[in-house]
């Protein structure tokens, strides 16, 4: 993706501050908070200059935020405790929000970390916890 110097240091600039803020909070709600700051940054962008790639990147950023929102809501108003969200996802976040960094001013190839946004938000549905649970779906590692 082809963005100016100055956009590219704008998103990493505020998706340093939510890789920082996600580190230090243990609540796992405010930890998908600071992670909203990934879509939020990646669409004003958009505003600016659009460029399909940021597109799908913010698109999939939205998913696993919405998919973990949704999951949190269950198990912490009690309608659903029986998915469980392992604590690795919510590094996850921190590491795949530092990875979409070096994605985006790097302008590395975007596959692998859309597979890897895909997953984190999977594992928050039944199929993919199952599929966690029997160790068939392996979390992201820190790359």
């Amino acid at each position: 993706m082809k963005l100016s110097t100055e956009l590219k240091k704008d998103i990493s600039d505020n998706l340093d501050f939510a890789v920082r803020k996600i580190r230090e909070e243990h609540d796992p709600r405010k930890q998908v908070f600071f992670f909203s700051a990934v879509t939020g940054t990646l669409y004003r962008v958009l505003n600016i200059k659009f460029d399909t790639d940021l597109l799908v990147l913010a698109t999939l950023a939205e998913s696993l935020y919405n998919s973990l929102s949704f999951r949190l809501d269950q198990i912490y108003s009690k309608q659903d405790e029986t998915i469980q969200l392992p604590g690795s996802v919510f590094s996850g976040l921190a590491n795949i929000t530092e990875r979409l960094i070096t994605v985006i001013t790097e302008e590395e190839e975007i596959l692998p970390i859309l597979k890897d946004l895909s997953i984190l938000a999977f594992v928050a549905t039944g199929m993919g916890y199952y599929l966690f649970e029997r160790d068939i779906l392996k979390l992201p590692s820190r790359k």
